[in-house]
Parts: structure tokens; sequence; C-alpha cells
């Protein structure tokens, strides 16, 4: 983790490659936050798989919370898993400090511009307070719905914050920090989606 810049070496991208890339990056991350992430809402919403809560009301300790719960929860993590996923995986086979290939970077990219518009979404606009959960309503989720999935993916947020701090640790680790970081992603990924549930996982 401490050799990033042989590793990630953005200055293979020429100026006008960069220009493009920034471009782009913009146009991606305005239409996840605008359009794909109250699409991805609505689907958790009425997945048949996950209780279609938007038509049928679960009754109490019915296991679709703990369902919806979770994919709300794991689906505003999934561009950081997916990135960290690559990365690490990428360490493993060809080692540290070796220079990234184009196309894994780019990939990186995509997915951290993803997970910045799934954090803007719920993020909410200071002027008028619209965070989360009064953007629910516009993207037109159900009422039983509605706090169920903003607390799975404020969740998430707690669980970014975690892992964030656990590659900053791990950087300070003189020997394996890869090895280290991948150790605390575990924990940090398992336990604010444990201990912030509330009532919605199915044991108490």
């Amino acid at each position: 983790m401490r050799s990033s810049t042989p590793e990630w070496d953005v200055a293979r991208f020429g100026p006008g490659a960069r220009r493009w890339l920034a471009g782009l990056s913009v146009a991606l991350f305005l239409v996840v936050l605008l359009v794909g992430v109250p699409g991805l809402w609505r689907w958790l919403d009425r997945a048949p798989l996950l209780g279609a809560v938007s038509t049928a009301v679960p009754s109490e300790g019915d296991t679709a919370w703990g369902r919806l719960y979770t994919a709300a929860y794991v689906s505003s993590l999934t561009p950081a898993l997916a990135a960290v996923g690559a990365y690490l995986l990428w360490t493993v086979r060809c080692g540290p400090g070796k220079r990234m290939p184009t196309l894994l970077l780019v990939a990186i990219g995509v997915l951290v511009v993803v997970q910045c518009a799934f954090v803007t979404a719920g993020w909410g606009e200071p002027a008028t307070g619209n965070a989360l959960g009064e953007s629910l309503d516009p993207a037109g989720i159900s009422l039983w719905g509605h706090d169920v999935i903003e607390r799975g993916w404020y969740v998430g947020y707690a669980a970014l914050a975690a892992g964030l701090g656990s590659a900053v640790f791990a950087s300070t680790r003189a020997a394996r920090p890869h090895a280290w970081f991948a150790a605390l992603l575990i924990p940090a990924a398992v336990l604010p989606w444990l201990l912030l549930s509330g009532q919605h996982l199915p044991w108490p």
C-alpha cells in the first residue's frame, strides 16, 4: 500500500486523456446519481426475492425485513467492495509495487465514481435538508420499504468509514500491509451490519 505511486501511475494518461476521463466521470456520476440509484431503490422495494414490501407488508418477525435491510446495506457498498476486491486480487497475483494494468485502473476508477454517487445520494442538499429519507419519496419507495432501505443505506456509510480506517491502519504496518487490510475488512463490513441493524434482523 505504501508503493501506491508506481502501482497507480496516473501519469500514463496524457492531458487530453485526462480531460476525457474527467468529463466521462462527471457524466457517469450524474447518470448513476439521478437514474441508477433511484432505480436500484425501486428494485429493492419491489423485488419478490426481498419480500416485495411495496405490495405485501411482511408480518412482524418475517425474514423479509432482514433480507431487504441486508440487500440495501450490501448494495450501498457494492462498488467499493468490488474495487477493493479487484485491487487485492491483483496484488495477490502480481505482488505489491507493480504497475497496475490500465484496464484495471480504469475499472477501479469507474467503481470509485459509482460509489461516490451512491454516497452522494444519501448526503442530501444542505440548503434544503433533502437527505436520503426525503430522496426515497420521489423515487416512489413504499412506506414499508422506506425505513428499511434508509437504514441499510446509512449503515453502509458506517462500513465505508470503518473500511477507510482499516486502510489507514494497514498502511502503517511495516510488514504485509495488504494482508492486514484484507483481514480488517471482514469485521469492518460485518460489524456495522450486525450492530446497527436496529430491529431489522430476525434475531434480538
